[in-house]
């Protein structure tokens, strides 16, 4: 018999042991079972797993333990990602406070062993996280992008790619962070608004005053070319100034030359269809080495690109010895400074718009920077035409890969439609260390170390070779990871057996990052698509809908709400990473508001419950801690009706000469009712899982058995197993569907709640004599084989709506449970016929003294009636209710929420309020009008009824 009460962590901590103690999850490489592998995308080792993570992690372990259970062999790979320059970030910044020490006073391989002390530390707290989540993963096959398999792997793809003709090296613009002082990615730069100034400058023409155009087509006199710039200071490193060649003011500048102020130079004034003629003056400076739009330019019209800046973002030797080591921003105050000095400065306007790239790790400024780095080509074409990037948009045209929801599709080709070639190389010591090699003449050798090279290339000992410094930007190592962890580059049975995987499970954030990334880099290795399914999830945001930040003090660790935290301790967690004063009590308030008891125990199951009904097919998931409240009762519910099982089952033995499942007892009607309701979820149950509406799974699954089976199978089981007098063989037949059900209901809750389904399986298992390990290990539920009555389960579902009439009669008219009432249902003899067999379920579960049947209403007074299909059910109302004094109250009741009603309409109405108000503060008053409209609705008819009685 179970506990009155569960100790939800004792049971969780119990099946975590004993799922890694029994090695229950680990992969049969060698079973001929049907395969289904689903990668995990391994989360940083820089932190904890947050609600995202646990969001996604939830899906996919629901994925597993279902197919798992369906008889598959499954593999969930699980794994780590070294995350370059965050953990780089992070461990420099650990040494800076420790011992005032930068990672070049310590050097490279000093260095490279704090990272790794770090990453021990941090990756297997991650790990503990995901395990604490019910993850039911092999752990023994557990990677991390920088382990030895990996590095293996990282190397080969890199020669492989290099050798075909993808993988080149050149001096190229790329977005350069000068705090990390490395490439960042274009996805790594966050653009963000400010109000800047934009400078007006004169740049005078070499061979004196020339004659223009106006925009009316007037003549004027212009002494130069008067450019508009957000960058003054770049304006040191200008190539050319460049107007539109269908621009008929400048048309015949084209060719003439102007003198660059501040430097001893003159640049041309050259032409190109980039310019916009409406924008400014028409005239734009050319700066190649410090603007992407100006570097395509300066290429196309061979204008010498001229670097200014050092890599910390200070002005080097290019640059007028006035503004030599100045920082960037310093200098631009000079540059106007000595611009106006000179009268080259036209003007300013100190309040322009304007968007301003910024690196997503350090907030810091990017600095489009010339310098030497690793590409891989988005151009080249292999045999059949096709490039790195037409490929990958082939296979979801050619539906070998699809997008679920399939509108995401449109963001990937979208982007590789207009993708550019993928610099490769960063410049940090984290990571994987590139595997190329230079002599002193600069002649670079690829390979997998110095002794290959040497031997591959024939290179005698005397000549000296150098590795690259730069390491590999870490998506390079997650674009391989399908196929890295399953043993690539060598021929293992893993990648027999589960490459392609079925399905990845992932956010839209980084359909760029690493899907599209992934699609390609397998596709060109292993000629093979990495994936058959791309599941995209939302967002997680907070109940408001806000984007959980740390800033905000609005993330909630899964671990929290798992085990419970008090509202101080919530309040001191969620703050610690605000400095600013104001911010933290800004978000002291809010979490005040949120969770004014802090935050109760509440589980894994009603966590991942959460996690399942909130997994829609939107951009964004709202996650409300009362729900998690919520679905916390819906498990006491689970463990309440599984007690109430046990309790009528203690002297329940298995008879050997009976056929359990082919079921050939007689079932009660509703044995057959329940058993139907299964089947039919059973159905739907498949349907979910192959279409990822896990929120349709959960909402059922929470009806089968809230509603159905609680609320009306085992109330109905109460009747029939309280009767002293029951026939053994009646009871009999009731006691084992009554176990039979609640093992059918358990598999299909299993892979949603693993703990709380294990523990009470666990009870259930000897009774039915199951002789599986564990549920995790137990096959979905088979119950198409149970021979059923349809005409018997309509005459249940008959019955139910009875009861239910009767029911919400009392409920409207507060009548009191101790107080039996009188009923008359009027309907046709057959009906009355069918009815007849369930009053005695009837008159218990409705708390009914008598039960009369009529074909006719007409005598009928002094009732309250139900009209259900083709039968009415009427209550007798005489000596229950004053109906006069009914009667105010409910008037009181309409004329209350009329007024109500009217404040909602007035205020909906209102323009300011309208334009005014956050949308989700707009839809939630739209939403309350509709509810208590239906309310009103419901009290008009109420009245009604008692004014017919």
């Amino acid at each position: 018999m179970l506990d009155k009460q569960f100790d939800i962590l004792q049971i969780e901590e119990k099946w975590l042991n004993f799922w890694q103690d029994n090695d229950i999850f680990l992969v049969d490489i060698e079973s001929s079972k049907t395969p289904f592998c689903l990668m995990l995308p391994p989360p940083n080792v820089t932190g904890r797993l947050h609600m995202g993570h646990a969001f996604q992690q939830t899906l996919m372990d629901i994925l597993i333990r279902y197919h798992r259970m369906i008889g598959k062999e499954v593999l969930w790979q699980v794994g780590t990602d070294h995350a370059g320059i965050a953990t780089q970030m992070l461990v420099e910044r650990q040494i800076k406070n420790e011992n005032n020490l930068s990672r070049f006073d310590i050097g490279r391989d000093k260095f490279l062993e704090k990272v790794w002390q770090w990453k021990e530390l941090y990756a297997q707290r991650i790990v503990n996280q995901m395990k604490r989540l019910g993850t039911s993963a092999d752990w023994s096959r557990l990677r991390f992008t920088m382990d030895t398999s990996m590095s293996k792997a990282v190397k080969e793809a890199f020669i492989y790619l290099y050798k075909q003709g993808y993988i080149y090296k050149g001096n190229r613009l790329v977005n350069w962070d000068p705090s990390l002082m490395t490439a960042v990615s274009d996805l790594e730069v966050v653009a963000e608004e400010v109000r800047g100034s934009m400078w007006h400058i004169l740049y005078p023409f070499t061979d004196g005053p020339q004659e223009a155009f106006d925009s009316e087509g007037n003549k004027v006199t212009l002494k130069g070319m008067t450019i508009a710039t957000t960058r003054p200071e770049t304006m040191l490193a200008d190539g050319a100034v460049c107007v539109n060649p269908n621009d008929k003011r400048y048309k015949h500048l084209v060719g003439k030359y102007v003198d660059l102020p501040l430097c001893n130079r003159t640049i041309p004034v050259i032409e190109d269809d980039f310019v916009d003629i409406e924008f400014g003056t028409g005239c734009v400076k050319i700066t190649g080495a410090h603007d992407f739009n100006d570097y395509a330019c300066a290429i196309k019209h061979n204008i010498p690109l001229i670097n200014i800046f050092t890599l910390d973002a200070k002005l080097n030797e290019n640059a007028p010895k006035q503004f030599f080591n100045m920082d960037r921003f310093n200098c631009r105050k000079e540059v106007v400074k000595e611009l106006k000095q000179n009268n080259f400065l036209v003007g300013v306007d100190e309040n322009h718009k304007m968007m301003q790239p910024k690196s997503e790790r350090t907030g810091v400024i990017v600095e489009p920077m010339l310098t030497n780095q690793w590409f891989i080509s988005m151009k080249k074409h292999n045999e059949k035409g096709e490039t790195l990037s037409s490929r990958a948009l082939n296979y979801f045209s050619d539906r070998e890969i699809n997008f679920i929801p399939a509108n995401w599709l449109n963001t990937y080709n979208q982007w590789l439609n207009n993708i550019q070639d993928w610099c490769i190389s960063r410049q940090l010591w984290w990571g994987h260390q590139i595997p190329a090699w230079y002599d002193d003449n600069g002649k670079v050798y690829v390979g997998y170390d110095e002794d290959s090279i040497r031997k591959e290339y024939n290179l005698s000992a005397n000549i000296k070779l150098k590795q690259d410094e730069d390491v590999l930007d870490t998506w390079f190592s997650s674009g391989i990871w399908t196929f890295s962890t399953l043993g690539y580059p060598d021929n293992t049975r893993e990648l027999e057996k589960f490459h392609p995987t079925d399905v990845l499970i992932t956010g839209f954030d980084i359909i760029f990052f690493w899907v599209a990334r992934m699609v390609m880099m397998t596709g060109v290795i292993k000629n093979q698509v990495p994936f058959r399914e791309v599941y995209i999830t939302g967002l997680v945001r907070d109940s408001d809908g806000n984007k959980m930040s740390k800033t905000k003090g609005n993330v909630i660790d899964p671990l929290d709400v798992i085990q419970g935290i008090g509202l101080e301790d919530l309040i001191s967690k969620s703050t610690e990473s605000i400095y600013q004063k104001d911010r933290q009590e800004k978000a002291a308030k809010g979490i005040r508001k949120m969770f004014p008891e802090g935050i109760q125990t509440c589980g894994v199951d009603s966590l991942r419950f959460t996690f399942c009904a909130l997994a829609n097919t939107g951009r964004d998931i709202r996650f409300d801690i009362k729900r998690v409240m919520g679905y916390r009762n819906f498990t006491n519910k689970v463990w309440n009706a599984a007690r109430f099982v046990f309790s009528y089952t203690e002297d329940f033995k298995l008879d050997n000469n009976i056929d359990y499942n082919g079921v050939n007892f007689k079932l009660r009607p509703f044995d057959q009712w329940i058993i139907n309701k299964i089947v039919k979820f059973t159905e739907r149950y498949h349907k979910y899982i192959k279409e990822y509406r896990f929120d349709m799974m959960s909402q059922e699954v929470y009806e089968l058995i809230w509603d159905h089976y609680c609320d009306w199978y085992l109330e109905a089981s109460k009747v029939t197993l309280k009767d002293q007098n029951i026939p053994f063989e009646r009871k009999y037949s009731t006691q084992y569907i009554l176990l039979y059900t609640l093992d059918c209901i358990l598999r299909l809750l299993h892979p949603i709640t693993p703990f709380i389904t294990e523990e009470i399986w666990a009870s259930l298992k000897g009774k039915l004599n199951l002789n599986y390990r564990c549920l995790s290990v137990a096959p979905i539920p088979e119950v198409n084989s149970i021979t059923l009555d349809k005409e018997i389960i309509e005459n249940v579902e008959t019955t139910i709506s009875v009861i239910h009439s009767i029911r919400q009669i009392r409920g409207d008219y507060v009548i009191s449970p101790n107080k039996k009432v009188d009923v008359i249902i009027v309907c046709n003899d057959e009906l009355k016929t069918k009815l007849e067999d369930f009053e005695d379920l009837i008159k218990d579960l409705a708390k009914v003294s008598s039960i009369k049947y009529m074909t006719s209403n007409d005598k009928l007074k002094n009732t309250i009636v139900n009209v259900i299909n083709n039968l009415q059910v009427h209550v007798y109302m005489h000596d229950l209710i004053d109906k006069e004094q009914e009667i105010i109250k409910i008037n009181k009741e309409i004329d209350k929420n009329q007024n109500n009603i009217n404040i909602l309409k007035n205020k909906l109405s209102n323009n300011e309020f309208i334009s005014k108000a956050k949308l989700e503060i707009v839809q939630k008053e739209k939403d309350r009008l509709k509810r208590l409209d239906l309310i009103q609705k419901g009290l008009i008819e109420q009245k009604s009824k008692l004014e017919q009685m």
